[in-house]
């Protein structure tokens, strides 16, 4: 399998700045590889370099927050719609286990599992490098 190395410190500090037991670890996060940094892209996990840039109100491509699992990207390079890692955050909360990818998420609020808020406050740049 291909990596993707993600450049989204900015996700990991959000994550990480949000404390408590709410914001876990990936529960599949390889031995081999630090939690902290890493984040889901359809449902695999990458790693992410710190070097973020905050662009409130100016996200493009939808980003996750997901209470208990972490940071979900939308799009990457070669995945879609991708508009170079401006992030567009949406914060997720309710029965959020095993949401690792935007259509899991999107399944979850249509079913009524998850409430998706938009938080334009936290939108950040940080490329996905592939």
């Amino acid at each position: 399998m291909t990596r993707i190395v993600v450049s989204l410190a900015f996700a990991a500090a959000l994550l990480a700045g949000t404390g408590g037991s709410a914001w876990a670890a990936p529960p599949s996060c390889p031995a081999e590889l630090p939690c902290q940094g890493m984040i889901y892209l359809n449902g695999a996990l990458v790693r992410t370099i710190l070097t973020p840039s905050a662009t409130p109100k100016a996200g493009v491509d939808n980003f996750y927050k997901v209470a208990g699992v972490g940071g979900v990207a939308a799009v990457g390079p070669g995945t879609g719609d991708y508009h170079g890692g401006h992030w567009k955050v949406f914060l997720v909360s309710g029965s959020t286990a095993g949401l690792t990818s935007e259509a899991a998420i999107e399944l979850a609020a249509a079913k009524g599992l998850v409430t998706i808020t938009r938080e334009a406050s936290q939108d950040f740049r940080c490329p996905i490098q592939p």
